[in-house]
């Protein structure tokens, strides 16, 4: 089976049930925006990039320098063995936040159908995930600039404290957010 994120994205008759009729499909804008949040994260993750990059410079640096001894030898293996998690860490809070959402629209389809919200996500390995919509789910729309997010309500979970929480599923950076919120209203019979 392929994934929704690898055929048309008119196609979605395949993944979805033949009592169900698709009523939108869509998928996230680009987004070049530097976030708060993004800021927030590569302020913190710098540090790791630059300390791993450093003692990755440090371990290049036993290894080629001349005479080459059996310690520096091991020193220099052990030092860009020890970079590379701090490297990896330091680049992915950096840049990952501000990639991922630069190139969601290329990874991620959203559909709505009369009776479910499906994702489908194409980032490591394709993922579909279905949530049926309740008549009771809440359902929010929030503006950000000339996109919007839609997330509705698809239960409750239990965090680390034990305590209950609302599991929501989030359609982001949709330029025609305000319909897929009055369509999932209507489809809960909620909205006229």
């Amino acid at each position: 089976m392929t994934s929704p994120t690898r055929t048309a994205p008119d196609d979605w008759s395949a993944w979805i049930g033949p009592d169900e009729t698709l009523l939108w499909h869509g998928q996230p804008e680009p987004d070049t925006r530097v976030r708060l949040g993004h800021i927030v994260l590569a302020l913190f993750g710098a540090p790791f990039l630059v300390v791993g990059l450093y003692v990755l410079w440090g371990g290049i640096q036993s290894v080629v320098t001349l005479p080459v001894t059996l310690s520096r030898l091991a020193m220099g293996l052990f030092l860009l063995g020890f970079s590379v998690p701090f490297v990896g860490a330091g680049a992915a809070m950096t840049f990952g936040p501000h990639l991922a959402a630069r190139y969601a629209h290329r990874r991620v389809r959203y559909a709505v159908t009369n009776r479910a919200v499906y994702v489908g996500t194409r980032w490591w390995k394709p993922v579909l995930s279905a949530y049926p919509v309740q008549p009771d789910a809440a359902v929010s729309y929030e503006a950000d600039g000339k996109t919007g997010t839609v997330a509705v309500q698809v239960g409750y979970e239990r965090d680390a404290d034990g305590d209950k929480v609302t599991k929501k599923v989030k359609l982001e950076g949709i330029a025609d957010a305000v319909d897929v919120y009055h369509l999932l209203r209507r489809i809960q019979g909620n909205d006229p």
